[in-house]
């Protein structure tokens, strides 16, 4: 009973190993498991790596067809011999690369073409050929008992030739500069030296033949290859060229490699651009802040100013208030007329600015950048017009008229005589007098025969 119980643990144990080392999971309702036979090869086409997984050209397409018709994998890589024999004692369904050998068509059936191979005569730089018909001594070295040491022995018997056990025991010995020739089958002929820089010194000369590599399956399934053939069929050229840029020629990893250098320079030129911007905001916002604190303080010294200015009109009111009762009646007439001008002054620059500036202001809402600087040009003027007819040009700051002259010239257009200038303002004629000849320097007209009062109204 206990050894019963062995032999069932080692079997639990043999299809866990299996499971790890061909990455199979349970299949589903839907699934069929198909063992297939891969020559070992070295890289890129079908080998181990080192964890133990089978890589490679022929491994990816058989996954990509696994997936178009829902089958799961189970790989085996090993040897030309030990795959044949295991296909023909059932041991695995199909053999997944093999080159078509006229002595094997009677025992398996082959599927339609997976890739295109071609065998590829090599020489040294140095040798002048131009065709494998014009070698006449020198060693040719093939890979044994492969269709070129077949073809080799069959159509050129008289060439000296070394046969290798592999590809790679060939690619070595070349390497050391101790092969004359060598031929090899490669999917990609094109980047074969490139991708074997211990190959440099070597040139290719021409194509000896071309062949297909396919699947090879007993004659009796016949299901089976019908199922293969379809399979194939729905791998596009598209996918074929996929697969042969990421495992020969290196365009896709090349590809990726430089997208991936975009991308780190992309994101490494807008975090530099965030962090410039961000730097560039907190400059902008201290120099806002900055300004502010400027003009608030400029505020608050003219509000200052506006106080003591205040108080001082404040002090100069009190004084007035003491010479108003003797003056009352005068006062209340110049008051009575001043306050009527003024609201008469204030009516006419209020229809002037609603039926002239206003309308102005309305259509800038509504107006193309174009028509803007046409319509700021056209407010301006309007602008000029309204305080030239109301008289309100001559507090012009290029005058330099003081307050009190300011004060004085109102006065002085609104028809007070200085004498009811000087009760107004408590001061003396002569103090007016004074006043008036400083307004006519400053305007311009001392020596001009001007009257101040149609001077103003002009």
């Amino acid at each position: 009973m206990k050894n019963y119980f062995k032999i069932f643990y080692f079997l639990i144990f043999f299809v866990i190993c299996e499971i790890a080392a061909n990455k199979i999971t349970p299949l589903s309702a839907n699934e069929r498991l198909i063992r297939i036979a891969l020559f070992q090869d070295e890289a890129p086409y079908s080998y181990i790596d080192d964890k133990n997984i089978p890589q490679g050209l022929f491994v990816d397409y058989w996954r990509l067809l696994a997936q178009k018709k829902n089958y799961k994998i189970n790989f085996f890589i090993v040897s030309r011999e030990q795959a044949l024999s295991m296909l023909e004692n059932d041991y695995v369904d199909i053999c997944g690369n093999l080159l078509k050998i006229p002595e094997e068509l009677n025992k398996f059936s082959f599927s339609k073409p997976i890739f295109e191979s071609k065998a590829i005569l090599f020489t040294k730089n140095f040798i002048d050929i131009k065709s494998i018909d014009e070698i006449e001594t020198g060693i040719v070295g093939v890979i044994a008992k492969s269709l070129i040491d077949t073809y080799m022995t069959k159509y050129f018997p008289k060439l000296k030739m070394q046969t290798f056990p592999t590809k790679l025991e060939l690619s070595k010995f070349a390497q050391k500069n101790q092969l004359d020739f060598f031929i090899i089958d490669i999917i990609a002929p094109d980047n074969y030296i490139e991708e074997e820089p211990g190959l440099l010194n070597y040139r290719q000369v021409e194509t000896i033949y071309i062949n297909k590599i396919r699947a090879v399956i007993k004659k009796e399934k016949i299901e089976l290859l019908n199922e293969i053939n379809d399979g194939i069929q729905k791998i596009t050229d598209i996918e074929k060229t996929y697969l042969i840029d990421k495992w020969i020629t290196k365009k896709r990893e090349k590809s990726v490699k430089n997208f991936n250098w975009v991308l780190i320079i992309t994101i490494l030129s807008l975090i530099i651009l965030f962090i410039i911007h961000k730097i560039y905001l907190k400059y902008q916002i201290k120099k806002a802040v900055s300004n502010l604190s400027i003009d608030l303080k400029k505020i608050k010294d003219k509000n200052d100013i506006n106080e003591k200015e205040i108080a001082r009109l404040t002090e100069i009111t009190d004084q007035q208030k003491q010479n108003i009762d003797s003056n009352n009646i005068m006062l209340q007439e110049i008051i009575k007329k001043y306050e009527n001008d003024i609201k008469l002054l204030k009516e006419d620059l209020f229809n002037k600015l609603n039926f002239m500036l206003i309308p102005i202001i309305d259509n800038f809402k509504t107006v193309s950048e174009k028509n803007k600087e046409q319509l700021i040009n056209m407010a301006k003027k309007t602008i000029e017009d309204i305080c030239i007819e109301t008289g309100i040009n001559i507090i012009s700051g290029e005058n330099n008229l003081t307050p009190r002259e300011l004060e004085i010239c109102n006065y002085i257009k609104n028809d007070l005589s200085n004498k009811e200038i000087a009760a107004l303002l408590n001061i003396s004629i002569k103090s007016v007098e004074k006043h008036r000849e400083n307004i006519r320097k400053k305007l311009g007209i001392t020596y001009q025969n001007v009257n101040l009062k149609d001077f103003f109204k002009k």
